[in-house]
């Protein structure tokens, strides 16, 4: 394997060194696979779509993919700081389950109506208001039925 496009401004031993490991962590990745299930659920609450699937292991709970959709950033656009938003919480929410989480928010529309979301939101944009809305829809992602994918719907 050999990366490209760096051009000459690497060193060639640092290149080889990363390449290898590179390799290196694929081979042990592939040697540590297991069986997993795949578990889905999906809700429609309020105009608000909400989806979870879960990959389970014979020791529980491996990764988590959820999405939803109706909920705008709440820290918007005069925040500066390095943040996650809401987003970051609903992960951390969803990880007490097992394993890792990732949650992708869905569409957003500024003329959303905001009391057609599943909870009731505050509107201060600051760095708690983005933890309680991601309490709050990790909650609701928490309470989608999840089945087998092959009988899911």
């Amino acid at each position: 394997m050999r990366i490209r496009g760096m051009g000459d401004r690497t060193d060639p031993a640092w290149m080889r060194h990363v390449e290898d490991r590179t390799a290196q962590c694929f081979r042990e990745a592939a040697a540590g696979l297991k069986p997993v299930t795949l578990l889905q659920g999906s809700q429609d609450e309020q105009g608000a779509s909400m989806a979870v699937s879960r990959l389970v292991g014979s020791e529980g709970p491996v990764a988590t993919l959820s999405w939803a959709t109706g909920v705008a950033p709440v820290l918007g656009a005069s925040n500066n700081a390095i943040s996650a938003d809401y987003v970051g919480t609903v992960n951390q929410e969803l990880e007490r389950w097992g394993g890792v989480s990732l949650h992708l928010p869905g569409p957003w529309s500024p003329g959303f109506d905001l009391s057609e979301l599943p909870f009731e939101p505050r509107r201060d944009g600051s760095h708690e208001e983005a933890a309680e809305t991601g309490n709050a829809l990790a909650e609701r992602l928490a309470k989608i039925q999840l089945r087998p994918a092959d009988e899911a719907r």
